[in-house]
This record gives C-alpha cells, sequence and structure tokens, in this order.
C-alpha cells in the first residue's frame, strides 16, 4: 500500500490531509487467500501436458482476483528458480491492447518475449537453446502475419467460433504448424508454461469473449495452461451481446454462462467472501492506516460497501480529497465541513447512484427519507411495517423506502453513537435542504466517472432551453416512397416538422431525468438501455424544464399523444424515414464507415455522436451507433399512399430504426425496420427527439 499525508490539522480537530491509497495489486496475504493459492499451486502441478487446461478464476470487481493471480505466479516462480522440473510464468494483460482486433495476437507476442528472454540467462544445454531460438525465430514471422490471417479465417462478422474448433479448417489456417511449434517448447524447456490472463472483464466484451474460444482453439497446445480472471457477469453480457441476434429468434432459450465455461474453462474457482473480521482487519490496519478519524464510521461504511477493496480504495480517497478541498476554502466561502455527514453523503453517491443524482435536482428528498428513517428506528418492530407502508405518497422518495433499498439506506441515515478519539458522539445527521446542497457540491469533483452531476435548477431552466433549441433542425415537409424492396413501399406526405442533429446523448439524459442506465459509459455517447416508455417520459420532462406543453398523456402504461401540444416526441416512422434519407432515395446517405458506427468497425461499443459525416439534412448517427425509438406501433405497412400516418391504433411491440453498433452492414439501411416490447432495453437500443411545427409553419 502506498498513502500520503500532511499532518496539519483543521479547526474540528480532522486531519486536513490528503491520503491516498493506490489501487495496486499485493502478492501478500491479507485477507486469507493463502490456502486457495497453495490449492490451486498444487492443482497446477498435477495437471498432465495433453492438451492445454484453462483455468477460471471468478470474481466480481474488485474482490481480489489479481492479488490472488499474483500471489499464485509468486508461489511457481519460486519453484522454477530453484528445482529443474516446474513451470515457467507469464503474465498478460489484454486490457493493455484495447485497441487491438484479436487479442489472441498480443497474446502471442507476449508469449514469444517471454520466452526469448528466458532463453538470454538460461542454463539449459547449448542444443536446447539452440533448438528453441530457432523455433522462437520462425514463430516471430507468424506473429506479424497473423493479423491479416485472423480478419481472413475469423473475419469481424461476430459470428461465434465453435468450442471445440470443428468450424474451423485447420489445414486452411497456416499459421496453425507454427503455433504448433510451442508444444516441443515446453517440453524441451522440461516445463509447463502457465500464462496468467488478468482483468479480462475490463476488455471489451466481443473480444474478450474471442480471446476466450481461441484459447480452446488456437491455443490448445500440450503443456500449457492458461489461468484467465474474469467476472462471471461481464461474461454473461459478453455472452449475451455475441448470440443475441440468436436468442432474439429463439425467445425460448436461455443465456447460460456456466454452459460457455464447461466448453472452454476445465477448472473453475469462484472467489469466496471474505470472512468479515479478517476483513475489517486489514481495512483497518491497512487501508485506514492514514486516516483514523475515519475509524468510528467503519462498521457503517464496510456495512454498504461491503467487501470490495477496489470500491473501498476509491470510496477513501474520495473523502479525503474532499475534505482537503473543504478545509482549504475560506470558512466565510464554505461551511464547516462535518465528517460525519461528508461519509454518508459520500456512501449514497458510491452506492446508490440514481439517489445521488436524485439528490442533485432535489436534495430536501434526503430530509424526508433522513426523517422517517429515524422515525423508523424509534419505532418497534410491528409499528416500522405501519410506517413504511404510508411513506411519503411521493414515489421518487417512496422507492427508496423498500427493498432492496431499505436496509442500506437505512444503515447510511440512521443515528448511531460513535466512539470517537476523545467521546462517544451522537450522530446529528442533516439538518436542511441547503446542508444536503451544500455536500452534493462539495462531492461534485469525484463522483463516479459513469454518471455526471445534473443541475440543480428546478422548474423552467432557460440555458436548457436554448440549448436544446440549437440543435433541433427544421426539416421542411415533403413527398417519398417509404420503404424499400424488403418491404412495401408507398408514397408518403409530410409537414414539415423539428428532428434533433444528434441522438440524445447521456449527458443531456443524465440532466434531465437525474440518472445514467447506459451499458457503456460516455457523457457524449447516445443514451442506450433505455425502455420506449423512458423515452417519452424523457420528451414529458425536457418539455417542462423548457416551458413547453408536454406532447404526451401518460397513465401507466397507456399513452396517448396530444397532437396539438408542441412539446418534445418521439418521430413517427415515416418522419425517421424521411430524415434519414436526407433529400434522397438512396439506402445510405454515404459509404457506411464514413457514415455511421456498425458492427465491422464499432469495436463493440457505441462511440460519441456527431463523429461520422451528416447526411444531406445536416442529421449525424441516423445510420448505426443505436437504434432509435419512434412513435408507431410495429406491423406490415399498409400499402396506401397517406399524409403524416403515425402508425397502427395499437400493438405488441413499437418500431425502432437505423441499426446499431452492434449490426452487420445489412441492417444499418434507411428503410430497414424493427420492433421490440416498449418496456424492453439494451444497450443498442437510445432514441432522438421531434417536435410538431406550429401550424403556420409546418407547410
Amino acid at each position: 500500500m502506498n498513502a500520503a499525508r500532511s499532518k496539519a490539522r483543521n479547526r474540528d480537530g480532522l486531519f486536513n490531509s490528503l491520503a491516498t491509497i493506490t489501487d495496486e495489486w499485493t502478492d501478500e496475504d491479507y485477507i486469507g487467500y493463502n490456502t486457495y493459492n497453495e490449492a490451486l499451486y498444487e492443482l497446477i502441478q498435477s495437471i498432465e501436458p495433453r492438451g492445454s487446461f484453462t483455468i477460471g478464476i471468478l470474481g466480481e470487481w474488485g474482490q481480489g482476483k489479481t492479488s490472488l493471480l499474483k500471489q499464485l505466479k509468486k508461489s511457481l516462480d519460486r519453484q522454477f528458480e530453484t528445482t529443474d522440473e516446474a513451470v515457467l510464468t507469464a503474465w498478460f494483460n489484454p486490457w493493455r491492447y484495447s485497441g487491438e482486433s484479436h487479442f489472441i495476437i498480443p497474446l502471442l507476442t507476449t508469449l514469444l518475449s517471454r520466452l526469448s528472454s528466458y532463453l538470454e540467462g538460461s542454463s539449459k544445454e547449448k542444443d536446447i537453446i539452440t533448438g528453441l531460438s530457432t523455433r522462437i525465430k520462425s514463430f516471430t514471422k507468424i506473429v506479424k502475419d497473423l493479423p491479416a490471417a485472423m480478419s481472413r479465417h475469423l473475419g469481424s462478422n461476430g459470428q461465434p467460433v465453435s468450442a471445440k474448433g470443428d468450424d474451423l479448417s485447420r489445414s486452411s489456417l497456416s499459421y496453425y504448424n507454427q503455433v504448433d511449434q510451442l508444444e516441443p517448447a515446453a517440453i524441451e524447456l522440461n516445463a509447463k508454461v502457465v500464462v496468467f490472463i488478468d482483468d479480462l472483464d475490463r476488455c471489451p466484451p466481443l473480444p474478450a469473449l474471442e480471446l476466450l474460444e481461441n484459447l480452446r482453439t488456437l491455443m490448445n497446445l500440450d503443456g500449457f495452461v492458461f489461468v484467465v480472471g474474469m467476472s462471471r457477469e461481464s461474461l454473461k453480457q459478453a455472452i449475451h451481446l455475441r448470440y443475441r441476434e440468436y436468442f432474439r429468434s429463439a425467445p425460448t432459450q436461455t443465456i447460460m454462462e456456466h454452459d460457455f465455461l464447461e466448453k472452454i474453462v476445465q477448472f473453475s474457482f469462484n472467489i469466496p467472501s471474505t470472512e468479515s473480521n479478517r476483513f475489517k482487519d486489514y481495512v483497518e490496519n491497512k487501508l485506514m492506516v492514514h486516516t483514523p478519524r475515519f475509524l468510528p464510521f467503519l462498521e457503517t461504511i464496510l456495512a454498504v460497501l461491503e467487501h470490495n477493496p477496489r470500491q473501498l480504495k476509491r470510496f477513501f480517497n474520495a473523502v479525503s480529497f474532499c475534505n482537503w478541498i473543504a478545509h482549504r476554502t475560506p470558512p466565510q466561502a464554505n461551511p464547516t465541513v462535518r465528517l460525519e455527514l461528508l461519509i454518508k453523503a459520500s456512501l449514497i453517491a458510491f452506492q446508490f447512484t440514481e439517489l445521488y443524482s436524485q439528490l442533485c435536482l432535489h436534495p430536501h428528498h434526503l430530509i424526508h427519507l433522513q426523517n422517517i428513517i429515524w422515525a423508523l428506528d424509534d419505532e418497534n418492530t410491528s409499528q416500522k411495517h405501519s410506517r413504511v407502508e404510508k411513506k411519503t405518497k411521493i414515489q421518487e422518495i417512496d422507492r427508496w423506502l423498500e427493498e432492496p433499498f431499505l436496509s442500506k439506506v437505512s444503515t447510511i441515515l440512521k443515528k448511531e453513537r460513535r466512539t470517537m478519539e476523545d467521546r462517544v458522539s451522537q450522530d446529528q445527521g442533516f439538518k436542511n435542504r441547503e446542508e444536503v446542497q451544500h455536500y452534493i457540491k462539495l462531492l461534485a469533483p469525484v463522483v463516479p466517472a459513469d454518471y455526471s452531476t445534473p443541475s440543480l435548477t428546478e422548474g423552467f431552466d432557460e440555458s436548457l432551453k436554448h440549448l436544446i433549441e440549437d440543435r433541433m433542425k427544421r426539416i421542411e415537409g415533403g413527398i417519398f416512397q417509404m420503404g424499400d424492396w424488403e418491404s412495401n413501399q408507398r408514397e408518403i406526405s409530410l409537414d414539415g416538422f423539428l428532428l434533433d442533429i444528434y441522438p440524445v446523448t447521456q449527458s443531456l439524459y443524465q440532466q434531465i431525468m437525474g440518472k445514467n442506465p447506459s451499458r457503456f459509459s460516455g457523457v457524449d455517447q447516445p443514451i442506450e438501455s433505455v425502455s420506449w416508455f423512458d423515452a417519452v417520459h424523457f420528451c414529458n420532462r425536457l418539455s417542462e424544464k423548457t416551458g413547453l406543453k408536454p406532447a404526451y398523456i401518460i397513465e401507466g402504461d397507456q399513452v396517448t399523444w396530444n397532437r396539438n401540444a408542441r412539446g418534445f416526441r418521439l418521430p413517427t416512422e415515416a418522419e425517421w424515414e424521411y430524415a434519414c434519407r436526407g433529400g434522397s432515395q438512396d439506402d445510405r446517405y454515404g459509404a457506411l464507415d464514413d457514415i455511421g458506427w456498425y458492427e465491422a468497425n464499432s469495436k463493440g461499443t457505441p462511440h460519441g455522436v456527431g463523429q461520422k459525416n451528416p447526411n444531406g439534412f445536416g442529421l449525424f448517427d441516423m445510420i448505426g451507433n443505436v437504434w432509435e425509438w419512434v412513435w408507431d406501433w410495429f406491423d406490415d405497412y399498409a400499402t396506401d399512399p397517406a399524409i403524416n400516418p403515425t402508425g397502427p391504433k395499437s400493438g405488441s411491440f413499437r418500431v425502432v430504426r437505423g441499426g446499431s453498433w452492434f449490426n452487420v452492414a445489412h441492417v444499418c439501411r434507411s428503410a430497414v425496420r424493427d420492433g421490440s416490447g416498449p418496456a424492453y432495453i439494451d444497450s443498442y437500443l437510445g432514441f432522438r427527439i421531434a417536435r410538431s411545427c406550429p401550424p403556420d409553419e409546418s407547410k
């Protein structure tokens, strides 16, 4: 661990310090992994060199996978230095190569470098060194040629590689014969080659999944052991992305990560939870050694953030940073900062991102929550149940008084008696709305990067109104042929309308809705993982904040479009296609690589809006990046000409248009349409906003 601090004290006796804890692995066992390390060591020693053997080290983000892998590598390296029959280890961090199309290439390069460096100082017999050197020189050329071979034979179409390699023709892949030369290397070294692959869950999901498949197909070599650190949740998400088209066509099927693992991994080890007392000792004696004033709050912190070392390090760094900032600000410009309230506000920000964003807009909600929690804490069990049932009748507040939120929210906000250095102190809590707002602002610089602080302005927002007006493009009315050869074409006449030149971004959605549900974080990336219902709620909320009459009347899951209202809305399907074509009848408004992000160029993720060329109307990202919800229910096209059509009156699915970062080129065309249930969410679903022109300006 590495920490630093100053020794100055503030006027309240708190260390006026900036303590930092680096997020680094340790090869020392602080939290009880030594027994597992010894067992995995013996497992590797027992593996017979017939085909490769893959071990999966499965644990959630920040749980200590890297430290366990480093401790295991240290044990293996120690024996390799002292015995003739042992293992040679190599360490590979695929996330360092996120720009590569295929992780197998830098993996092979890493192996090549490790073998070469070993031979330079090896005491093996001369003929063995000469033979291995010859193999390595031959292998060097193959690694250089591998990218072209990968693109020819594995392609970039996202189709899965058979776990057994049955769908690959080994004879057609010339580099197979060269990769196979690694097998004699392990034999001549009289050692297993153990390759540690760390932090696979930090990588883009599709290349990470491909690397796992490659371990079974391209790297199934005698004498090689692969030890892979990853999380089940990340693996599940990657499988979902890879196979989603199949599962959409076969909805009764389920995605089971353990079925995939059975084909790739011969042994799975799930990192267990750390024993509470030992983990508490680790936090107290290692992480908090330079922040002793946090100790009275340790029980609360661990109850909320649980046993995740990385999360705790980020938390302590954030609180220390905010404390340092607060006590460098003149007292007249900054009210006294109480560590109790700073820690409570920080716990909310780290554990409940939606609640934190909600408090940015409505700080007084925390006062309501706190008062109810205090009342519950003063009542007996039977009274508590009755009290929770009554709540506040404000939906945004009451949701946090239900499980799975209630227990941890109560842990944060309830009054506790805490043993300080020189006294026992009772929590005082937040006094008023202004005090809550003060701590929210204080935390703004260190709020986790996957969400940003929304405006604290409630009601009408003049600056927001001007921002949105600048983004809305007037689309002149006209006549066009809607559809293409795959659907019934018909003539459509449209009045003029306004359309956002970009899809709604994550920063705008966060500012209006107080949350960011996106799977892929980026303030200028399109919002995704939102349902059709989320989109219409956003339109109404944006209308209210910009002084317009909302376009939708929403009653539960019944949504009615008030066509007399001029608020923001979703475009109709006809408006969307007309706008996408940009004044032409072409299927695309340019070469696909120049105008949109799709499967072949996206590298498995959405991208910031406006980076590709616009269409003839000046609209960006109409093709690719994310599918866009429109107003219409999904059904077969009617055949008769129509004026300002709004689609069927009812249905089961709402239309989405434009294709996405995930889809192949054929799907990313102006006339392609699909449909999803209005409550469905996924990381390729977003939307853009429209407005109707005033009647005298719509022609």
